[in-house]
């Protein structure tokens, strides 16, 4: 006769596979994503995949140099032969992601000792800061750095070679997937190394081995890099923002528990409900802090738990530390470490005693994951309703060759500037040409080739910087939203624009006259 605890163990397997369906099935139905950078990545893979097609244009406007260098995963990936897509491509990478988060994290709790239940909390965590704003390298990063947590776990509580010989493996892999995580990697394990292996020289030594292949891939693709910064330019970003930055946005780094599930609505509701799903994330730990204290320190006399308080607080650390942007690259970069404080503050709470004796826990575990996937299936059903309109049909226009520039006047879905690099479907779809600030991004694989008079630098904050005229003189110009009196008088009026098509918030503008 199966026993109550063996029935529940079923349910658990049952409730793990069915959210990871679930999702796999509502993100595979969505045609088009509201994250804020993919476009540009879907671009970069179309021109790769794409590059000596005589139907298209690429090679008079870009260069292709995909070879040694970080952050090419996502790249190569989408745009492997195999797939009739890119984005076809790209919708295997997130079925790969939705389904490794979670795994990774039923992997280290159960490296941790911790009760398997709790790593459905993990799916809270899915639709994170990262995979919002569009950061793929780092978002396959994630699963990736767990699963090397739980292997870390291992060489500390008993040293193997098997191990080091793994976590060798798993560095460069992450080197390819995203260069800053395998970074923030590399200081985690070598901080762990030092805490958990200090008074042992040996070991220290042999665990250095795990990094060898890390570290001469990384030194010989800085040596050939022909872009970049040197130290010195890197020191004096770094004192110029902790002098006169830092302290004046020191203040948002307390909602390191916020960034992630923020965005699922806009102000207010969405810091409720991002603070919610935090404190169900936290709930297992704060219960075993204040009341089974004992039993929580008893808990981290075992060198696996304290491994991973340890990474809680360097994960911690990072997110207070670290500058707001990256120097060759000013895009967010604290704000992504709030992911690892959250899912090792979850692990931390793994040994949660009363999730397996009480069944009403189990039950309002599946009950919070469905109402997650409930509220952000709403999200994302709601940008394709919002989106409808925007089809390839929108971007096509005789003289597709010829540039095209885009103003995002209203860039923002429930708060998150979605629209900025939506142009790129130009390059995606039509296999056209538009500006697009991919090109200039210090370390892409895709570089500029045509100057910057005929292809102007794509300026994603119009919104907020003001229109200057730079593309005055482009034949096609895509506006999404009210541009404002003012500025349409200019382009229609003063520079010869005529308005070629409009659907819904979109409006493609054109000078018929220049592309006969």
């Amino acid at each position: 006769m199966i026993s109550r605890l063996e029935k529940w163990d079923r349910i658990f397997i049952i409730a793990f596979l069915v959210l990871i369906g679930l999702h796999l099935a509502m993100f595979l139905s969505l045609r088009i994503l509201p994250f804020v950078d993919l476009p540009n990545h879907l671009a970069a893979a179309t021109i790769v995949k794409n590059y000596d097609d005589s139907q298209n244009d690429f090679e008079q406007f870009f260069e292709s140099d995909p070879n040694l260098r970080p952050n090419t995963f996502h790249l190569f990936l989408c745009s492997l032969d195999i797939f009739p897509s890119v984005e076809f491509g790209n919708k295997v990478f997130y079925a790969l992601y939705i389904i490794l988060l979670p795994l990774s994290v039923l992997f280290l709790i159960r490296k941790a000792g911790g009760d398997p239940w709790l790593s459905l909390l993990s799916f809270l965590m899915l639709y994170n800061y990262n995979v919002l704003w569009g950061f793929v390298g780092f978002t396959m990063a994630l699963p990736l750095i767990f699963f090397m947590l739980g292997f870390m776990l291992d060489l500390f509580n008993k040293f193997s070679l098997k191990t080091v010989l793994i976590l060798g493996l798993m560095f460069p892999a992450l080197f390819f997937v995203h260069g800053i995580a395998a970074l923030f990697a590399l200081l985690a394990f070598a901080v762990l190394t030092f805490l958990n292996c200090g008074k042992s020289l040996q070991k220290i030594s042999l665990s250095a081995l795990a990094i060898l292949p890390y570290l001469a891939l990384h030194i010989g693709w800085y040596s050939i890099r022909s872009e970049g910064y040197g130290f010195s330019q890197i020191t004096s970003y770094l004192s110029k923002y902790y002098s006169a930055q830092y302290l004046a946005e020191f203040a948002n780094r307390f909602n390191v528990i916020l960034f992630d599930n923020y965005y699922v609505f806009e102000g207010v509701n969405g810091d409720i409900t991002a603070l919610l799903f935090a404190l169900a994330l936290m709930t297992p730990f704060l219960w075993q802090i204040f009341s089974a204290r004992q039993a929580f320190l008893d808990q981290m006399k075992d060198r696996r738990m304290r491994t991973v308080f340890f990474f809680s607080a360097i994960a911690l650390s990072c997110a207070f530390i670290l500058p707001k942007d990256v120097l060759y690259d000013p895009t967010l970069l604290y704000q992504r470490i709030a992911v690892f404080f959250m899912i090792s503050v979850l692990v931390l709470g793994s040994h949660w005693r009363l999730v397996r004796k009480k069944m009403p826990l189990k039950i309002a575990i599946i009950l919070i994951c469905l109402t997650h996937f409930g509220l952000w299936t709403e999200y994302f059903n709601g940008f394709q309703k919002e989106n409808e309109s925007f089809t390839a049909g929108v971007l096509r226009q005789d003289g597709y060759a010829q540039p095209m520039a885009y103003l995002p006047a209203d860039p923002f879905y429930r708060g998150l500037p979605s629209y900025i690099h939506f142009q790129n479907y130009r390059i995606v779809w039509n296999q056209g040409i538009a500006s697009t600030s991919l090109i200039d991004y210090v370390f892409g694989a895709v570089k500029r080739k045509a100057p910057k008079e005929i292809l102007p630098p794509h300026t994603p904050w119009i919104s907020r910087m003001g229109y200057t005229g730079q593309y005055d003189e482009m034949n096609y110009l895509l506006i999404r939203g009210n541009p404002g009196v003012q500025l349409k008088r200019h382009l229609l009026h003063s520079k010869g624009f005529e308005l070629l098509k409009l659907e819904g918030e979109w409006a493609l503008l054109g000078k018929p006259h220049q592309n006969q």
